[in-house]
């Protein structure tokens, strides 16, 4: 039997083992920790927007540029004037017609062979681009930016009721503010997304004009959200592709999943049929789409946007 003084002995013996193993594992847990929290800040970064802010992937971050752009108003003061007394002066909107707001800019997120151009990114419907508005704006921007339009649907209050109901109802995807010389078609893989601040809705689609094909460098990623205060308003756009889709300009292909342009005619009467056919195609290659849908859902989820202020 050993004695006491031995046992003393031993326990501080295996004591001081345990200090130091518990020590070891505590460090390297420490380093590993160390380690992941330096590989999370290499593989995003965070872009500041004036009071708003988004963690991009580091692969997205080349050239990428923010701005705050003032009211684009459809009308000038003269131009208003002009309309009153002459409805013949009655102007267009474009995709440039909008509220104040910051803009986020991704090159690098443009597809292969089309480059991004900074001077027309903004009237550019499908523009890799995070949109900041303030959302009070819509409501006079498409006259003279003081004037507000007969249209409750781009006040504050009737763009968050169309955005509850798209996030309510599977059906229904919320209408863009935007102008587009178009209608949106191939609506689909829609997601309720939750940012730091508020909500929006997530979606495919192509703006097309007349019968058309579902295309590369039309068919885009979409997101409209508001802030939770409904201050704000929220539009990103990103292109996407997808291998088999045909060229937008058809320079290689008028024909899609069996479908062709020709005989036009023909087409446009079958056209409900094909976007049915061409969506399910979309929605079984979900995963294929590029860029990932995971990834551009994952950055929209880390804006941080609460209010205007």
């Amino acid at each position: 039997m050993p004695s006491v003084e031995e046992t003393k002995c031993t326990r501080l013996v295996f004591g001081a083992r345990s200090f130091i193993m518990n020590r070891r594992r505590w460090i390297q847990s420490g380093c590993l920790a160390l380690a992941a929290c330096g590989k999370q800040s290499l593989s995003s970064q965070k872009v500041k927007a004036g009071p708003f802010s988004v963690l991009v992937p580091t692969e997205w971050m080349e050239g990428t540029r923010v701005q705050k752009v003032p009211a684009q108003p459809l009308y000038t003061r003269e131009g208003w004037d002009a309309f009153q007394q002459n409805p013949m002066h009655a102007l267009k909107p474009g995709y440039a017609c909008r509220p104040m707001h910051w803009s986020i800019q991704f090159p690098r997120l443009s597809l292969p062979n089309e480059p991004f151009d900074f001077a027309t990114a903004g009237d550019d419907p499908t523009a890799p681009q995070i949109l900041i508005h303030e959302a009070q704006g819509w409501a006079s921007v498409s006259n003279d930016g003081i004037h507000r339009s007969r249209d409750d649907a781009w006040t504050s209050s009737g763009m968050s009721q169309d955005l509850a109901k798209a996030c309510a109802e599977s059906e229904h995807f919320p209408k863009n503010p935007g102008f587009h010389d178009g209608s949106l078609d191939f609506l689909c893989l829609k997601k309720t997304i939750r940012f730091i601040g508020g909500r929006g809705v997530r979606m495919l689609g192509q703006i097309i004009v007349e019968a058309d094909l579902m295309c590369r460098g039309g068919l885009h990623y979409l997101f409209l959200g508001m802030s939770d205060d409904h201050s704000c308003q929220i539009i990103a756009t990103f292109p996407v592709d997808l291998e088999g889709l045909p060229s937008s300009d058809y320079s290689v292909d008028k024909k899609h999943l069996g479908w062709s342009l020709e005989p036009y005619g023909a087409f446009t009467r079958q056209m409900d049929a094909y976007s049915k056919e061409a969506v399910a195609w979309l929605q079984a290659r979900e995963d294929l789409i590029v860029p990932s849908l995971k990834s551009l859902d994952k950055m929209l989820q880390s804006l941080v946007v609460r209010t205007w202020g």
